[in-house]
This record gives structure tokens, C-alpha cells and sequence, in this order.
């Protein structure tokens, strides 16, 4: 009589032991999204971030010139201002009217500190055909792993009135990529 009792608890205690050991089954949902990025002269931004494109100097000009002035953005870290996407991802540039526009009109103007402006205006060709008009988008398509150039060229209408006052005429001009 005594095995029976050892028996029955021994059976007891591998059925307790054998109903703790159940496994439990969970998941985890692992995620990530990739979106298009780009780079400009070579470098990654995040979005919002600010960045120093480069210069556009008209150089010097007479009080009275009658000559238009055409030039190219000197960029601060290369000779053209590049971007680097995924193949496939459209690049949308606009660039606003600068601190001294006119009214609602979107034309750019440099000012002096006696007030003076000249009209200049920006186009993405060297042959100033197509014009950068104020907050309107140029569509770049990237269609291949190599940077797609973005010209930025700048012009200053010759002086069809009143002598300008002497002094430095200044702008500052935002430019935004979409991608």
C-alpha cells in the first residue's frame, strides 16, 4: 500500500510539471519605410534643413548702363548646383521673389540703402529662355544613379530710366527642393 501512494504523487506532480511547461506563442510586427532622398552637391540633408547654395554676383555696373548683365550662380562647393535622388524621383525647384519684391507681380529687384532697386530675374538656362518665375515649380526627373545639374543663372535688365544711386544693390533669394 505504500508504493500506491508514492505512485499516485509521483503522477500527480509529473502531470502538474508537464502542464506548466505549455509554450506561448507572440509576435512582433518589425516595420520600416524608405522614402526617396536626395542629395545636393553631394551632401544629404534632412527636410526643413537650411542650407548656403552659393552666390550670385552681377559684378559692376555704370550709374547709367544700357547693357543687360547675364551670369551664373557661383556655387560655395562646386562648379554646378547637382542632385542626387533615386532613379525615378521627380525634383520640383522653385525659388521665392527675394526680400525686396514689388507688390504681388513676383519680380526679383536688388536694393541699395537709399531705397534704388534693379530689376533682375533668375532662368535654369544658360540662354535665359526659361525663366524661374516666383514660387512656381521647375520639374527635374532623375533618370539615372548620376547627378542631374540644376542651372541657375541670373540676368540684369539694362537701365531704361534714371541714373541709379551709387552703392551695393542686395538680395536674398530662398530656394526649395521637393522631392
Amino acid at each position: 500500500m505504500k508504493l500506491f501512494p508514492k505512485l499516485l504523487i509521483t503522477t500527480l506532480l509529473s502531470s502538474i510539471s508537464v502542464m506548466a511547461l505549455a509554450d506561448v506563442f507572440g509576435q512582433i510586427d518589425v516595420k520600416l519605410t524608405v522614402y526617396s532622398a536626395c542629395a545636393v552637391n553631394g551632401t544629404k540633408f534632412d527636410s526643413g534643413e537650411s542650407i548656403r547654395i552659393g552666390t550670385l554676383d552681377f559684378g559692376r555696373m555704370a550709374a547709367v548702363s544700357k547693357s543687360e548683365i547675364l551670369v551664373n550662380v557661383a556655387l560655395e562647393s562646386s562648379q554646378n548646383l547637382n542632385i542626387t535622388c533615386d532613379v525615378d524621383t521627380p525634383v520640383n525647384v522653385s525659388i521665392n521673389a527675394g526680400q525686396h519684391s514689388l507688390g504681388s507681380s513676383g519680380e526679383r529687384y536688388l536694393k541699395n540703402t537709399t531705397a534704388d532697386t534693379i530689376h533682375y530675374t533668375i532662368y535654369r538656362d544658360a540662354a535665359s529662355n526659361i525663366e524661374y518665375k516666383a514660387n512656381t515649380s521647375q520639374s527635374f526627373l532623375v533618370t539615372s544613379a548620376a547627378p542631374i545639374s540644376i542651372p541657375l543663372t541670373g540676368k540684369v535688365f539694362a537701365n531704361t530710366g534714371a541714373a541709379k544711386a551709387r552703392g551695393d544693390y542686395k538680395d536674398t533669394l530662398t530656394v526649395t527642393f521637393s522631392f
